[in-house]
């Protein structure tokens, strides 16, 4: 299993790979730690029966997405690839629940 330092070290790659700012970097990580513990093999169970998988927790409402764009859901590294995908597409808007755990703002 991979450990956290893997698991920040490729959020990491896979942001500037996408051409993500720099300074988000620590924000993405924030997430993460606070999404999943950085464990990236998390899978959590949501109330409307839904599934998170990975260091970010991706939603299974994403598998159809994902595997258009040529991505396992069930593998960790491509839910962080797809998530960058979804930071850079809509900010922090789908890690809203955990919005208190990693936010700056007062």
């Amino acid at each position: 299993m991979a450990t956290s330092t893997h698991v920040l070290a490729y959020i990491e790659q896979s942001a500037l790979k996408a051409g993500v700012a720099t300074s988000s970097l620590p924000l993405l990580e924030k997430i993460s730690y606070c999404e999943s513990g950085l464990n990236p093999e998390a899978v959590n169970i949501n109330k409307n029966q839904t599934e998170d998988f990975g260091p970010l927790q991706v939603n299974d409402s994403h598998k159809n997405e994902m595997e258009a764009l040529g991505m396992n859901y069930n593998s960790w590294q491509d839910t962080v690839d797809f998530a960058i995908l979804l930071f850079q597409k809509q900010g922090t808007k789908p890690w809203n629940s955990s919005k208190s755990c990693w936010s700056t703002d007062d």
